[in-house]
């Protein structure tokens, strides 16, 4: 059976925006690297991080754009504005844990000099290692984030160790060191990039590798802890909205009125080197 991880026993914090804290002992550059390879994650300016699904449709996080009328997204080099918003209506700020933290943004004009990432169909993400990229603070393991570092793209793997609880729609994370007594859900050994989420990349993808392709199974959500201090050191967590689930993939067919692709591209084929490489 699979377990869940209480959501009584986490002090959660969503992520107004967020990014990528990273191990001490891996430099910066291997981090930003990564997040340069995926040129369809881009910025919401409305604090966060988006994903282009195709060249006019964009997903991000419900509480990066709830209760705005307009924003602009940027990514490749080229901004542009939002023709319409869509938050998922099942959205609850004080539930998070109902998965539905997602949110759907419609271009004005198509952004077409980037990658798109589709939905993953799967439903076996669970001990699988995805990949997160988004902006905003940075810092590491030992530091946590460190107030105003945001701005620049990073990517970093993790596994996808547990769910939050037994509706098995939010995917948790904790960011290892090596250390036994920082590691509380999974394998306590680090990836090579291994990384925890604070606040810039809210609203930015976990993706993992499908048929060819990387794919969106996951959206930034919120990090958290369990001894009082959220600031994305060592031992805390990164809350993912599961994709497959709550109904999030249906809604965001019918909004979006893209059906599963019948042929996939080979996308981000440097990312893939890099999410093969060898734990360590």
């Amino acid at each position: 059976m699979k377990r869940s991880f209480a959501l009584a026993a986490l002090v959660a914090v969503p992520l107004v925006s967020q990014a990528i804290v990273i191990r001490h002992d891996v430099a910066d550059s291997e981090y930003t690297n990564l997040g340069n390879s995926f040129s369809g994650v881009g910025r919401v300016h409305s604090g966060g991080t988006g994903t282009l699904l195709t060249s006019e449709w964009v997903i991000t996080a419900a509480h990066v754009v709830a209760g705005v009328s307009s924003t602009n997204f940027t990514a490749g080099g080229v901004t542009r504005s939002s023709s319409a918003i869509f938050v998922n209506p099942g959205y609850n700020p004080s539930d998070l844990g109902n998965g539905m933290d997602i949110a759907l943004i419609r271009l004005s004009t198509a952004i077409t000099n980037t990658d798109t990432y589709w939905l993953y169909s799967g439903t076996d993400e669970l001990s699988q290692i995805g990949t997160a990229i988004g902006f905003g603070e940075t810092g590491t393991g030992l530091t946590g984030r460190v107030p105003g570092s945001g701005g620049t793209k990073r990517a970093g793997h993790n596994a996808l160790d547990e769910y939050l609880d037994s509706r098995e729609t939010v995917f948790l994370t904790d960011f290892d060191s090596g250390d036994a007594n920082d590691n509380f859900i999974g394998d306590a050994t680090p990836e090579d990039l291994e990384f925890n989420v604070a606040p810039g990349d809210s609203g930015g993808s976990l993706m993992l590798f499908q048929n060819g392709q990387w794919k969106v199974a996951g959206i930034t959500s919120f990090y958290a802890n369990l001894d009082g201090v959220t600031n994305g050191d060592y031992g805390d967590f990164s809350g993912f909205m599961r994709i497959n689930s709550a109904g999030n993939k249906e809604w965001i067919e019918q909004v979006t009125a893209v059906p599963e692709p019948t042929t996939l591209a080979i996308l981000g084929l440097g990312a893939a080197a890099l999410l093969r490489r060898k734990r360590k």
